[in-house]
């Protein structure tokens, strides 16, 4: 397992192509228009997890206003769950938000997907 991190951008298209595979096998949404939704974004840091170049997790987040983070999508694929992954990817991102001076990280969690939000 390879965990990778870009910030402002996503910075490598076949992971933002596993993100969007991933997150519509999970979520059965299109996010199509991911890379314009997170360039429009304000300091956004992306953070995934990758078994043999696949992407197996991810946590995308970024600045709602100063000193205030927002954890905003992420999920790990059916296979590399109970593994550690999300809490590892949450990690990473709470380091990143620590070492830039966020004082809170926000995060919702759809009732309709409440299980998949348990941390």
């Amino acid at each position: 397992m390879k965990f990778i991190s870009h910030e402002d951008n996503v910075g490598n298209e076949h992971v933002l192509k596993g993100i969007k595979s991933l997150h519509g096998k999970i979520f059965q949404t299109d996010i199509s228009d991911l890379s314009k939704i997170m360039n429009d974004k304000k300091r956004l840091f992306v953070c995934a997890a990758t078994d043999n170049e696949k992407v197996s997790g991810y946590k995308v987040g970024y600045e709602r206003k100063e000193k205030q983070y927002y954890s905003w999508i992420g999920g790990i694929h059916h296979d590399y769950r109970r593994k550690g992954i999300g809490s590892h990817l949450m990690r990473i991102q709470h380091e990143w938000c620590q070492c830039h001076g966020y004082e809170t990280i926000q995060t919702n969690v759809l009732n309709k997907i409440r299980y998949r939000g348990i941390i």
